[in-house]
């Protein structure tokens, strides 16, 4: 198990998932029991362009699989990024997908070997 914090949040991840009893962790598990569950029509998904990938990012065990996931989760996020581009009142979204990122940072990190780039 490894601490990972992300922004202000601090979370455990075993295998790429975190755990706890935090508000954070509560919310991602529930978030990712909605994605694993077809038929669920979570209202927790604002941002249904990008966070299932990246919700589905979070619960993968499987390394190769994961980095397929973190892949999928970065392009559509980029996809989005260049959607929203002109539009000014994306700030909620923007700041969602600045905290999805650190994700996906700490993910690559502590589960898929990548650099650590924030050391100095």
């Amino acid at each position: 198990m490894k601490v990972s914090k992300i922004g202000r949040l601090t979370f455990n991840i075993v295998a790429g998932s975190p755990v706890g009893d935090g508000a954070f962790c509560k919310r991602i598990k529930d978030d990712c029991a909605a994605i694993m569950d077809p038929s669920s029509s979570s209202p927790k998904i604002l941002y249904p362009e990008w966070q299932h990938e990246y919700l589905a990012a979070l619960v993968e065990l499987d390394p190769k699989r994961l980095f397929e996931r973190v892949t999928a989760a970065e392009t559509a996020i980029f996809n989005r990024l260049q959607a929203i581009s002109h539009n000014p009142d994306s700030h909620a979204e923007r700041q969602a997908i600045e905290d999805a990122l650190a994700g996906l940072r700490i993910l690559k990190r502590d589960n898929l070997g990548f650099p650590d780039w924030e050391k100095k």
